[in-house]
């Protein structure tokens, strides 16, 4: 993720085929590093995204979903990106 979002992430969003997508972010290897997550929000909001992502290693913030809740964050959302070196979108079938 750059400063703002990418052309990829533009994409994401358009495929997701919905208004305001709720698109989840999950940080595998690297953890749940503020840095990570703070681009990331900044990045799919501006796209007009609801953002949220699983917080796997840090106490839970604003838009996370904790781990007792992961059922119910993940049904909740229309796509995901899945960041562990290259990005990979996908969404619930």
């Amino acid at each position: 993720m750059e400063r703002g979002p990418s052309l990829l992430d533009e994409y994401f969003v358009r495929m997701a085929g919905v208004r305001n997508p709720k698109v989840c972010f999950i940080s595998t290897a690297a953890g749940d590093p503020e840095e990570m997550l703070a681009k990331y929000y900044r990045a799919f909001s501006q796209l007009g995204c609801r953002p949220s992502h699983l917080a796997f290693f840090r106490k839970p913030r604003r838009g996370s979903i904790p781990l007792n809740q992961i059922e119910k964050g993940l049904l909740a959302s229309t796509g995901f990106l899945e960041r562990h070196g290259t990005p990979r979108f996908s969404w619930p079938e």
